[in-house]
């Protein structure tokens, strides 16, 4: 989990996490395999000031350690639409479940097999 957040904060995440997931997502436990991996691209879609990027990569830790977060812009950063905020890629389909902000989209596609 990342450093700059407090027990508390993590604690929240984990919270809010169960909540929202409840017994997990069917359609990706169905379709995808426990093994598919997967890339994911979070983009702006809106002009906005990045805000919270240490609690974006958290809530993808939270869902599984293994997911790489790669921010491609820093928290204060005036973005246009369509501006890439961050890349995640998992050995795991579980990533898909952490992308609900209204203000980033979040696409995500079956890696390409090794």
């Amino acid at each position: 989990m990342h450093a700059s957040l407090t027990r508390q904060e993590r604690e929240l995440i984990r919270l809010a996490l169960a909540e929202d997931l409840g017994p997990g997502d069917l359609t990706t436990e169905a379709a995808l395999a426990d093994d598919a991996a997967g890339l994911g691209r979070m983009a702006a879609k809106e002009s906005l000031v990045l805000a919270g990027l240490d609690y974006a990569r958290a809530v993808f830790e939270e869902l599984d350690e293994r997911i790489a977060f790669r921010a491609a812009a820093e928290d204060g950063a005036r973005l246009d639409s369509g501006t890439v905020v961050a890349e995640c890629e998992a050995p795991s389909p579980r990533f898909s479940r952490g992308n609900g902000s209204p203000s980033i989209s979040c696409s995500i596609c079956p890696a390409s097999p090794p």
